[in-house]
């Protein structure tokens, strides 16, 4: 028997569901893997895609007060994932993964890579580039004015969708540019 095509409101219910799913299996998966406490593998991902990243960038990546970020942290490098260097100021830091911590970023991405082919299993290849153009389409969408665009992208390999084919770059950029505004304007 031939499945019913959904309605327009199933088909975003579905959709809803899919999002949430594919994201709770894997932040679970991830976070089991390194066990180094919550938001671990997305830090991780970060702190490998952006070397030298202040505590400050991170935090807007993975949602997280400042003082949660420092936590998370300093569970990362005590496990050897992560390295801490001094900036020329002396007082910020700057963040950088460990050889452990790089094999560690290497085994979430593949992890996450796994998740989301089972998932897609079911998809043709034309399906799945249909997929994914409608996707590229709509992620510009679901980005706040007040969070990172590193947060929606916390758990991507950076490697396959580089700045020049990332849907959100135009985004960051704009949000860049702004923030450098912000930081060197000159007080009236």
């Amino acid at each position: 028997m031939k499945q019913d095509v959904p309605s327009l409101q199933h088909a975003v219910n579905l959709i809803g569901a899919l999002s949430i799913g594919l994201a709770d299996r894997i932040v679970a998966e991830t976070e089991a893997l390194i066990g180094a406490g919550a938001n671990a593998s997305a830090a991780l991902i970060l702190i490998g895609s952006r070397p030298d990243m202040t505590i400050d960038d991170l935090r807007h990546g993975v949602k997280l007060t400042h003082s949660a970020t420092v936590r998370t942290v300093i569970r990362l490098n005590d496990a050897g994932l992560v390295e801490k260097h001094s900036g020329e100021d002396g007082r910020s830091v700057y963040l950088r993964l460990s050889p452990k911590g790089k094999r560690d970023m290497a085994r979430v991405l593949k992890l996450r890579e796994r998740i989301l082919e089972v998932a897609l299993a079911d998809l043709s290849q034309a399906e799945l580039k249909q997929f994914g153009a409608l996707a590229a389409r709509v992620i510009p969408n679901v980005v706040l004015e007040n969070v990172s665009v590193d947060a929606i992208c916390r758990l991507c390999d950076g490697k396959v969708c580089p700045d020049a084919t990332c849907p959100l770059t135009p985004e960051r950029d704009a949000r860049d540019c702004a923030e450098s505004r912000r930081k060197t304007a000159v007080p009236a």
